[in-house]
């Protein structure tokens, strides 16, 4: 499972479908996982666990998955990949949105800045970017 950009297509103003466009290789796929994100946000709970994680449970999963007029197979693998990549995660039958995707982006962000930093170190590059 790949993720495939240009570094100009990210924008800290992209919606949730730009994304799903950049995470997913089809149109229907990224549709998919915008939806099921999308209702997640309308219509989450918080979970009746101490945790405090907020998604649907698997009744609203079923409900997503009508919605989305896609197949079984097809909705599934899209559940697959969020929970692969880090935005989703299940526990028992509840789905919630989950931040290590955002996490494991920003830890490669700082193991890049960090190699950059050590190569550019003495250059007129390094005070102008970092």
């Amino acid at each position: 499972m790949t993720i495939e950009f240009r570094h100009s297509m990210i924008s800290q103003k992209m919606n949730i479908d730009e994304i799903m466009r950049i995470i997913f290789k089809t149109e229907t796929q990224a549709k998919v996982g915008a939806l099921i994100l999308k209702r997640i946000l309308e219509k989450g709970v918080y979970s009746e666990e101490r945790t405090l994680q907020f998604g649907v449970y698997e009744e609203d999963m079923r409900e997503i998955l009508e919605e989305s007029k896609v197949s079984r197979p097809t909705f599934f693998k899209v559940l697959k990949r969020l929970r692969y990549i880090g935005l989703i995660k299940k526990q028992y039958r509840f789905y919630y949105l989950s931040t290590d995707f955002p996490n494991a982006l920003r830890r490669l962000e700082r193991a890049i800045r960090s190699i950059l930093k050590r190569k550019l170190k003495h250059t007129a590059v390094f005070d102008e970017q970092f």
